[in-house]
């Protein structure tokens, strides 16, 4: 009975995180690709809606390590093998197609660049190339210190830190090409996110807060709030912490949602099921909106309704792109 109800329990945390997912994955497509001229609103939740991803992004960090921990920690080579597969397969084979698809418009210097580093064709993966690389850490200073890896990685996440708010950091990067500098220049802050992803799942704190749902709840909401509204008042030394805090306070959020009480299995597959194609989603959500713009002139105005139409088409590749390569590791191109 205890590992059913930990089974549930695990099963209504995953559900709210895929369900975080789907929300963010359609938040950094209305990002990219709405015209943000024509809304012209005066509402700050709204603004910061359609201007603001940086919160999208470092959950997406925090959820990446925090969902890896065990990958990562039981060094269990087989699922790291698996887990630097996921990622290097869209990585590569993307740039490549979508070369290929327009190989007047670029040169094998942007093909290198783009796998070298993730930009040069296709800029989304200046993301993947930051998970990609600091897994490699991870993975290097785990399985070389058994015992004290923790240590370690906090000690890089330290150096990071400080290295973030030294002033000669923010002007080392401008002497440099800008294809080489948008996907370097994160790795120090993406780092930093990633050990807090990973420290988040030693500490069991949505486990512990779904005591006090109600209170945790609350408590969530004002921070959501004051982020929103008051983030402007705190120095950009404090921004990473306080991006932290709200993206831990996000995923409390939705991790200690009572799934359980909507009594309705079928919501919560489809949840998970749709969650799985956010990373598909955000993969091809740029070149889909070029294709939109190129076949319809009405596209061309950008609207939330052609964002709509955007997110609908990446999901249908997505589920077709899986379904019919559900037993091959191409299906890691869509999930």
């Amino acid at each position: 009975m205890k590992t059913e109800k930990k089974r549930k329990k695990k099963k209504e945390i995953y559900v709210g995180i895929q369900l975080l997912r789907i929300l963010f994955s359609f938040h950094i497509l209305v990002f990219h690709c709405i015209n943000r001229q024509m809304y012209q609103y005066k509402s700050k939740i709204i603004k910061f809606i359609i201007n603001n991803v940086g919160i999208d992004l470092v959950t997406f960090f925090i959820i990446s390590f925090f969902l890896s921990y065990k990958c990562f920690s039981s060094r269990n080579i087989i699922k790291i093998k698996q887990r630097f597969k996921r990622l290097l397969i869209p990585y590569i084979a993307w740039p490549i197609i979508f070369c290929i698809i327009n190989f007047q418009k670029y040169k094998f210097k942007d093909l290198f660049y783009q796998l070298l580093i993730g930009n040069g064709i296709h800029f989304i993966f200046w993301f993947q190339f930051n998970i990609i690389f600091i897994s490699l850490i991870f993975s290097i200073i785990i399985f070389l210190s058994k015992k004290r890896f923790y240590m370690y990685l906090f000690f890089i996440g330290i150096i990071c830190y400080l290295l973030k708010n030294y002033a000669y950091y923010s002007n080392f990067f401008s002497n440099y090409n800008y294809i080489v500098v948008f996907p370097i220049r994160p790795i120090i802050s993406s780092y930093i996110y990633s050990i807090f992803g990973f420290y988040l799942y030693t500490t069991n704190i949505t486990g512990k807060l779904r005591k006090y749902k109600k209170k945790a709840t609350i408590l969530c909401v004002i921070i959501l709030y004051l982020y929103i509204y008051y983030k402007k008042l705190f120095t950009p030394n404090f921004l990473i912490i306080l991006n932290i805090i709200c993206s831990y306070d996000l995923l409390i959020l939705f991790s200690i949602f009572p799934f359980e009480k909507l009594d309705n299995t079928k919501f919560n597959d489809i949840i998970i099921k749709l969650g799985n194609y956010s990373a598909g989603i955000y993969y091809l959500h740029p070149k889909i909106q070029s294709f939109l713009l190129y076949f319809s002139n009405k596209m061309k105005s950008r609207t939330i309704i052609v964002c709509i139409i955007n997110y609908l088409i990446c999901n249908i590749i997505c589920f077709i792109g899986l379904k019919t390569f559900r037993n091959s590791s191409l299906r890691y191109l869509f999930i």
